[in-house]
């Protein structure tokens, strides 16, 4: 006989839908989430770290929506090393070390873009946990 464990999804149902939960029990199928939507701000946080040119932190910035001049001022950067957050994405600047980075490219730690990241389902071994109740019933 083989030991069946059971797992289970704690999911709101709404007016929205957005997830489409109630098609996906029609159709026996999961709903994969973005995971820099989660309820959990510190879940998957994407953190992004440029190593390069200076002049090119203010473009990096700029296409993330952030105001350079809030770290650069007079055309310098305030530090050797610059942390921004943005909408709970870390942004991290550190001069280019030119022993060893020869390239004028963004390296992003954790996932290589935002847009890239995989989807999570999510599941729990209990049925009733308090705390995520609260998170998904109205």
């Amino acid at each position: 006989m083989i030991d069946e464990k059971l797992f289970y999804k704690y999911q709101r149902i709404d007016d929205h839908d957005s997830n489409h939960t109630i098609d996906n029990l029609i159709k026996n199928q999961f709903y994969f989430s973005d995971p820099t939507l989660f309820n959990d701000p510190f879940d998957c946080r994407v953190y992004y770290t440029y190593r390069g040119k200076e002049e090119d932190w203010v473009d990096l910035l700029a296409n993330a929506g952030i105001d350079p001049t809030s770290v650069i001022k007079d055309g310098i950067l305030n530090s050797d090393k610059v942390f921004l957050e943005k909408e709970g994405d870390l942004f991290t600047y550190t001069p280019k070390s030119t022993d060893y980075y020869d390239r004028d490219e963004p390296f992003l730690h954790g996932d290589i873009l935002k847009k890239n990241l995989p989807r999570v389902c999510c599941f729990s071994e209990t049925d009733d946990n308090i705390l995520m109740w609260s998170h998904y019933t109205d």
